[in-house]
């Protein structure tokens, strides 16, 4: 309640401002304005350039290493400090139940200030009939829908699992098993979805020969559009970690040092 709170204070603030300004009937004189104190403390920086309508950013108590980015059109987006990259799946997808343009959409967010334990968080939008919505949300709430540990495999065509490029069920988010064509024998395969994929605690990509070597630098140091929405690259845990395993025919393409 106290989260509810703090949003509906911060919106009736944000909209009182906004009235005081729009009504005075006085314009400021710019050129009587101070000029501002030269700051060596603060600079902007860029983050990324691919974001639709950015509104609001936050991160949960104590997480020093992520970024959430709040989409007007219904995303919320996760930029990765560490890797410096946003990550393609998004935390949350609720674009079905706005109504967006002007001052509707997906507006804001708040963590639960207990959020690493009990994984609550709050979205604030205008749903399809214009009306606000405060909702509640529980991340990860059935435990059985998430693996531990999965260990994965690498196509020479960026595939794993049975995910291959430019299949359908790489879109998919409701379902943690689907059925799926390859091109390769047998033609007919279930898969585990991203979507299961990315809520495993730890995942083991395990990689060798050189038939790897121009796919495993693709994955791991991509260069274009296409690398990065290979199915291998768009294994990206919501929580968890990736470690992989490579030996050094595999990794010969990587830029280490």
């Amino acid at each position: 309640m106290a989260t509810i709170q703090r949003l509906l204070m911060a919106g009736l603030v944000l909209v009182s401002a906004g009235w005081l300004i729009g009504c005075s009937p006085i314009e400021p004189d710019q050129g009587s304005l101070p000029p501002l104190p030269p700051s060596n403390d603060l600079q902007l920086q860029t983050i990324s350039t691919i974001l639709s309508s950015p509104v609001f950013m936050t991160a949960p108590s104590g997480d020093s290493t992520r970024l959430f980015v709040v989409e007007q059109g219904g995303r919320i987006r996760i930029f990765d400090l560490t890797a410096g990259s946003l990550l393609t799946t998004s935390f949350l997808d609720i674009s079905s139940l706005l109504s967006t343009g002007g001052e509707r959409g997906l507006l804001g967010m708040a963590f639960d200030p207990q959020y690493a334990t009990n994984r609550r968080f709050y979205v604030y939008y205008t749903n399809n009939g214009g009306d606000i919505v405060i909702a509640r949300y529980l991340r990860n709430a059935n435990a059985a829908n998430s693996l531990d540990l999965i260990l994965l495999g690498l196509g020479e065509d960026g595939h794993t699992a049975s995910l291959f490029p430019g299949a359908p069920v790489l879109r998919d988010r409701q379902h943690l098993i689907a059925a799926t064509q390859s091109p390769k024998d047998p033609p007919n395969r279930l898969t585990m979805t991203l979507a299961a994929i990315n809520r495993a605690s730890v995942i083991l990509f395990l990689v060798a020969g050189a038939g790897k070597t121009g796919v495993v630098r693709a994955i791991l140091d991509p260069k274009t559009e296409v690398e990065r929405q290979l199915p291998a690259s768009l294994v990206e845990p919501e929580e968890g970690r990736i470690v992989w395993f490579l030996d050094r025919a595999a990794a010969a393409e990587l830029p280490i040092e």
